[in-house]
């Protein structure tokens, strides 16, 4: 049986039946409702997401979306 991990970060982790990770099916959740919502017809950049370990903004890039803490130190502790 597989298992998928969401962070309160906003990223997930997706273990296959042996143990491994599997990169190419580890998503960031915040990312996939991003699009969700794009899809719905709302603006992903309009709103504030609250997550476990703190509020993110969205912002757009060339290849579509991203995400940040809006606390500058939530985002050097995650990714710094």
């Amino acid at each position: 049986m597989f298992e998928v991990l969401f962070f309160d970060n906003g990223n997930t982790a997706f273990i296959d039946e042996d143990g491994r990770q599997v990169p190419k099916l580890q998503k960031s959740w915040i990312l996939m409702y991003t699009k969700f919502l794009e899809e719905n017809g709302i603006d992903p950049l309009d709103g504030v997401y609250k997550l476990p370990a703190g509020d993110a903004k969205i912002f757009k890039t060339k290849n579509g979306y991203n995400w940040r803490f809006i606390n500058i130190e939530l985002q050097r502790l995650y990714y710094d």
